[in-house]
């Protein structure tokens, strides 16, 4: 019985030391492969970014493929396991609220953002022309953009 904590506590201990080893491997490759990634997309070599599109699009569907069902599966199973209860039909309401409040959020905030890059950069694209003074106060809105 003495014997086998004893191998317990080594294995537990080569464990432990093996672990923080291979956290900072791992650290140093992902940098590595973040430069690496940087340089080859600032070089612009267009097989190259073909390749690596294509592999992040197969990556992206397979991770959705995945994914989804599965968030569907567990909130599916959170439900079931909730059953009949008074709580559950609540919990279901809050959740669906939130849900559709946070993405009208969104909406309205990219719909902000597009507005206002839109605008900024109408805004650049008209030709000032050094010689002609406009009086911006004169002028109608819809003239200036």
């Amino acid at each position: 019985m003495k014997k086998n904590e004893e191998v317990q506590a080594a294995a537990q201990k080569a464990l432990k030391a093996n672990k923080k080893n291979k956290q900072g491997r791992q650290f140093v490759l992902w940098m590595l492969a973040l430069v690496v990634g940087a340089a080859l997309g600032w070089l612009g070599i267009k097989p190259l970014n073909e390749l690596f599109t294509f592999i992040a699009t197969v990556f992206t569907r397979l991770f959705q493929f995945i994914a989804v069902p599965t968030i569907a599966l567990a909130v599916i199973t959170t439900l079931a396991q909730l059953g009949g209860k008074k709580e559950t039909g609540r919990i279901f309401a809050h959740a669906v609220t939130y849900t559709l409040l946070t993405t009208i959020c969104a909406a309205g905030i990219g719909l902000m953002m597009y507005l206002w890059i839109a605008i900024f950069l109408l805004i650049l694209s008209v030709p000032v022309q050094p010689t002609y003074r406009r009086n911006w106060a004169t002028l109608p809105i819809m003239t200036i953009f």
